[in-house]
């Protein structure tokens, strides 16, 4: 205990062993902290050393007061015996300031104390807040990671319905595509049902037509010699063999062979194409005939196409501006060239390819003149080039106005 006493008698002895022992070990303690280890465990290791060096004061304070107190009783009966020996020894002068200062750097290291329990204090609440804090966030980190495992969770499931749901759409896509080809089919079957009943009705009715026209000429002819008796009728009406002898004397004896000929013919074409009339004139005069859905153009143009094919005497075109191609031919171009009617039509533009333009040119000049006569070469079956001369003509009045008719006829035939 002497020992001790004497070590720390010097204030600047206990100040040198308080930095010594306590200020270095934790300043360096803290820098390894905050350098060398995460911040959580920096703030640890500090807090650590403040407490342990808190606990290393208040034993230095606890050895201080009890030197402190032996140093006051010591001081007491040194001072008595200075007092007593004060004449005698003036060393012991010497020794009670020496006490009185230690007892100075003791109420210093007191004070220092209370600041660095202070200080001690204040850093424990700040650790303290920090920890609380840093408890909030884990719980609220906690929280965040709940609601995205939930919102997760969620989306997984709604993912998965919404599949579901979109391949029930896509199966009732397929379905309602099944169902709409079936029914296209079916309509289309209808439609070609319907087109057959329509081509069945317009036989039909171009049918009744010739016979309503045959009752109407009946109509007109026989009530004149209703009342005559037989042998007076059969000298009104001759014999047949003598009609069909007259009809046979009208045609012509030759096939065209030259520009005269072929305008008589023309002529004639145009004056049959003049003649009919629009087939909805029939049924306007009877209401039996009102509800029947009938192309009137088409039967007119069979009534015409009839009528043409009957003409033998040269090769008969009937040509349509508005749809720019040929609507009918007669048998006469199978002499002429080769082909059927049907592939002359059908193939008509393949055929006057050598003098495609010479026919654009001659059907163009028919909106200046009413019949223009042109030379053209055309292909026939065998693969020849044939010239073959056209009077064409346009049909000036009519149902079949502003259409071409056409005489084609080769000088050789």
């Amino acid at each position: 205990m002497e020992f001790m006493y004497k070590s720390y008698s010097s204030r600047y002895t206990i100040l040198l062993i308080i930095i010594a022992f306590y200020l270095l070990p934790i300043m360096l303690l803290s820098s390894y902290g905050r350098l060398y280890m995460p911040v959580q465990k920096g703030w640890n290791l500090l807090a650590f050393g403040i407490f342990c060096s808190s606990i290393g004061l208040l034993g230095i304070f606890w050895m201080m007061c009890r030197l402190s107190h032996k140093a006051e009783h010591g001081t007491r009966d040194t001072h008595l015996s200075a007092l007593e020996a004060s004449e005698f020894s003036p060393k012991q002068s010497n020794i009670v300031e020496l006490d009185m200062t230690q007892a100075k750097a003791l109420e210093d290291l007191q004070e220092q104390h209370n600041e660095l329990h202070e200080h001690v204090l204040a850093v424990q609440k700040d650790l303290e807040a920090k920890t609380k804090e840093l408890l909030e966030r884990e719980q609220n980190n906690q929280h965040l990671q709940e609601k995205l495992s939930a919102s997760a969770a969620e989306y997984e499931m709604s993912k998965q319905a919404y599949e579901s749901a979109l391949d029930q759409q896509k199966l009732l896509l397929v379905d309602s595509q099944k169902t709409i080809t079936e029914q296209r089919e079916c309509i289309d079957k209808k439609l070609q049902q319907i087109a057959q009943l329509e081509i069945k009705v317009s036989d039909l009715t171009y049918e009744i037509k010739t016979l309503i026209q045959l009752a109407e000429i009946e109509n007109q002819s026989m009530p004149i010699y209703s009342s005559l008796p037989l042998e007076q009728a059969g000298s009104i009406y001759p014999p047949l063999s003598d009609i069909f002898e007259e009809e046979i004397s009208c045609l012509p004896e030759k096939k065209v062979r030259n520009s005269i000929q072929a305008n008589i013919q023309l002529k004639r074409c145009i004056d049959i194409a003049q003649k009919i009339t629009g087939a909805s004139h029939y049924y306007n005069t009877s209401s039996r005939f009102k509800d029947l859905a009938v192309d009137n153009y088409t039967l007119d143009l069979r009534r015409l196409f009839d009528s043409l094919r009957a003409e033998n005497a040269s090769a008969i075109i009937f040509y349509s501006q508005k749809e720019n191609k040929i609507l009918f031919v007669n048998n006469q171009c199978r002499s002429l060239l080769g082909w059927s009617p049907d592939k002359f039509v059908q193939s008509f533009n393949e055929i006057v390819e050598p003098s495609k333009d010479i026919w654009r040119q001659g059907i163009a000049s028919l909106a200046i003149k009413n019949d223009n006569h042109i030379s053209l070469k055309m292909k026939s079956k065998a693969g020849a080039q044939v010239e073959v001369h056209a009077l064409l003509g346009i049909i000036p009045t009519g149902i079949f106005r502003y259409h071409v008719l056409g005489v084609l006829y080769s000088s050789l035939s």
